[in-house]
């Protein structure tokens, strides 16, 4: 089982805060998660960053010691990671950390690109002053994160990027299907930014998105966007066959953390 496991606990029955004002004297308001939701978010973060590594065995004996928790919490979070399509079921194994599939990656780009296209053509025709400061500062971050081999950063700030300008669109029935299409592909964006040297790239391309906004240009924004998709897609699909025709550890993602 991945080291990333030793010294790690799930504990239960403290509440939290958002992070968000609430309405009592401005505090936070108090949220609680129970048990098999603590689970999967821990275990679905390791899978997406690569602690747990595509075709690894899920020892359910070994993950509640380690993550301090009955069976049941961990039988329901394995479900929904299964429903997920992070997690499948073997013959003789409790279940495995699915692989890369390159028939995957067509599926989530493909309905990304014609979803982000859209949103981004929408979004740029809002003409925002602030939008534009908003864009232009996450870029700026964006080349610090590749400066410093920031992989993680890099990934939340794309997302940032992304959905700073889809919002302006006005259209939510169809962010919350990029959120949903976005989630599945953020362990291929993990992969992606540690199995390659393209975040620079990336970023030029981020750049020329930022440009056409800035000059008013919509269309040429929603054809970037697109371009920009299919290219990451294609450089994906090119990781996966390795891995599966060679699957060497250092084909393997390492995480944001090395």
């Amino acid at each position: 089982m991945c080291s990333a496991l030793k010294g790690s606990s799930v504990r239960q029955g403290e509440p939290q805060r958002r992070t968000d004002a609430g309405e009592l004297g401005g505090e936070p308001p108090l949220i609680f998660r129970t048990k098999a939701q603590m689970v999967y978010e821990q275990l679905r973060d390791w899978i997406v960053r690569g602690k747990l590594q595509p075709g690894e065995s899920v020892d359910q004996e070994r993950l509640a010691g380690m993550l301090d928790v009955s069976r049941m919490p961990l039988r329901q979070a394995l479900l929904r990671l299964e429903s997920d399509r992070l997690i499948e079921r073997q013959p003789h194994h409790t279940g495995i950390v699915t692989d890369l599939s390159v028939s995957d990656i067509d599926d989530i780009y493909g309905a990304r690109s014609a979803l982000e296209g859209l949103l981004a053509e929408k979004g740029a025709a809002v003409r925002d002053a602030d939008l534009i400061a908003q864009l232009t500062e996450t870029s700026a971050k964006m080349a610090e994160a590749v400066g410093s081999a920031d992989n993680e950063g890099f990934v939340v700030l794309d997302r940032l990027f992304h959905m700073s300008l889809y919002k302006a669109s006005g259209f939510p029935r169809t962010i919350e299907m990029f959120e949903q299409l976005r989630s599945a592909a953020e362990r291929y964006m993990y992969y992606y930014a540690a199995g390659t040297s393209g975040a620079p790239l990336s970023l030029a391309e981020h750049e020329a998105i930022l440009a056409a906004y800035r000059d008013g240009k919509p269309r040429l924004v929603r054809k970037l966007t697109e371009k920009h998709l299919m290219r990451s897609a294609a450089a994906l699909r090119q990781l996966a066959a390795r891995r599966l025709t060679n699957p060497a550890p250092s084909d393997r993602p390492r995480g944001a953390s090395g």
